[in-house]
């Protein structure tokens, strides 16, 4: 009798174990592929040297191409060192992008939002945990 209980607490141990370390890997695996959207979307930036008609296709493309969420996000204005600058995004995805003014050298960035979406069965919610990213420098050029 006394090693059936033990075998029981022994299997218990080994299925809480299993779950939790499976909701490891999904949160790493979730991270990563909303990591690497905004890698993506930091590149297409980059290239076309700011948010433009030509990185905004290349950013629907890409996110179009990685199976990314569609859907409107409210995009809440994002505080940067000298105030709070509002979201420029002009696209069908949950994301936000922010573009932060030229600083005294003549440089901008941009800040990249975007979100890792997580069901939960049993509630049936969906729980969306946002992911930051900024932009290298881009340099303003001016027309003088």
């Amino acid at each position: 009798m006394r090693e059936s209980i033990g075998l029981t607490y022994t299997l218990n141990f080994v299925i809480v174990f299993i779950v939790i370390t499976f909701a490891f890997l999904f949160g790493i695996m979730s991270y990563y592929k909303a990591f690497k959207v905004n890698s993506r979307i930091s590149n297409a930036i980059e290239n076309h040297e700011g948010y433009n008609d030509l990185s905004i296709a290349e950013i629907d493309n890409v996110l179009g191409s990685l199976g990314y969420m569609k859907g409107v996000t409210k995009c809440s204005p994002r505080a940067y060192k000298n105030g709070s600058y509002n979201s420029i995004t002009k696209n069908d995805y949950k994301i936000c992008i922010y573009e932060y003014p030229v600083n005294d050298s003549g440089y901008f960035r941009y800040g990249i939002v975007t979100y890792i979406s997580i069901d939960i069965p049993i509630i049936g919610k969906t729980l969306q945990l946002p992911v930051y990213s900024e932009t290298e420098k881009i340099y303003k050029f001016s027309a003088d």
